[in-house]
């Protein structure tokens, strides 16, 4: 009952959070984070509905919920406990956390991680999907993951450095704690001697905590820089990048963020002339994560999703990737290997890598 007490108490601190003006709101915003972390309801699903329900449907109407529909604090946290409070959940991320800290600096094969967390749980999601989501990690880096990447970008960047006469430059873009880039540098690096096959630039802003901590991202040589400051210092030739944050296209213009509210930011975007598709030396960028209708970028502007064309555009109104002389190409070959945080047997391969390249470069 004391998990449950809390529960509806914190649910209480989300209500009048919201309702509170807006001026208070970004000094509520640590209380309550502090408030949900300190809870971890143990009862079943049956008991944890009972509590929550009641809050977040107060007239028993789907309407009820738009309200919550921003909250990303509120719906990853409700998501966490729910397949938390699940005993095989419990007994699985201990030995998860044994298994996988067991070798620091080396990945994990896929193969260990299907043994780890085989038990599915709610929906087909299960213990993976909290062990990801407490450590921050989007995509779930393995070393066949790792290895395909690297093999299509070795070869990318070899035939680029063959037409250019020189070694061509790869930035990976929002790189959070380095995780990726710094496997990359060593897939990259060359062998017995011979020169490496690009330099290699990683750059995030650190508005968000990186999984890692800033400290780590620095050791792993990442810059504390825009993209868009990245792209006008290093002028690189092919952009990678895991997770574009969602509703917005830095491919377009870089955002100035204006958060309408600390528990639903929305993202306003302001032009800029650097930008990646702007970019002249850019030939290539490479997304990393869910494609087309996820929570990648933005659906239209980065994607060219029909579903999301402007209201008012006709239908004829090409893709802005292919308006702008790019074409796009998923790459199944790194895709089979992507685990993210919302798979889950229903939806087992949610990431794509998807390719972009500028026609006639």
């Amino acid at each position: 009952m004391p998990g449950l007490l809390g529960l509806a108490s914190s649910l209480r601190l989300q209500v009048a959070a919201h309702n509170a003006p807006a001026a208070l709101r970004p000094l509520l915003a640590p209380l309550l984070a502090a408030h949900l972390r300190r809870i971890s309801p143990t009862a079943d699903a049956d008991s944890l509905e009972a509590a929550v329900r009641p809050v977040l449907l107060p007239s028993e109407q789907w309407g009820d919920l738009e309200r919550w529909r921003g909250n990303a604090r509120l719906l990853a946290w409700l998501r966490s406990a729910y397949i938390a409070s699940r005993d095989e959940t419990r007994a699985t991320l201990p030995a998860a956390d044994r298994s996988l800290q067991a070798y620091p600096g080396t990945l994990p094969h896929a193969h260990q991680i299907r043994e780890i967390f085989g038990t599915r749980l709610v929906a087909g999601r299960n213990a993976l999907n909290i062990w990801m989501e407490r450590r921050g990690v989007y995509e779930l880096l393995t070393t066949e993951l790792v290895g395909a990447l690297g093999g299509y970008l070795r070869g990318r960047l070899a035939r680029l450095g063959r037409r250019l006469g020189r070694r061509p430059r790869l930035l990976e873009a929002g790189a959070a704690d380095g995780h990726l880039v710094a496997h990359l540098r060593a897939s990259l690096a060359g062998e017995r001697g011979e020169a490496a096959v690009a330099d290699v630039f990683a750059c995030d802003d650190f508005s968000t905590a990186a999984p890692g901590g800033v400290r780590a991202a620095r050791s792993r040589g990442v810059e504390q820089l825009g993209y868009w400051e990245a792209l006008a210092e290093h002028k690189p030739d092919m952009v990678v990048c895991a997770w574009m944050p969602m509703g917005v296209d830095w491919w377009l213009s870089p955002p100035t963020e204006e958060p309408c509210t600390p528990w639903a930011p929305r993202r306003r975007l302001v032009s800029r002339s650097h930008a990646f598709r702007h970019t002249p030396t850019v030939r290539e960028y490479l997304l990393l994560g869910e494609a087309d209708d996820g929570s990648v970028g933005h659906l239209w502007r980065t994607w060219g999703n029909p579903a999301f064309r402007p209201p008012t555009a006709p239908p004829s109104l090409p893709p802005p990737y292919l308006a702008d002389g790019w074409e796009r190409a998923d790459l199944p070959e790194i895709g089979r290997w992507m685990l993210n945080r919302f798979d889950s047997d229903l939806d087992p391969h949610g990431s794509r890598a998807v390719s972009f390249v500028r026609l006639n470069s």
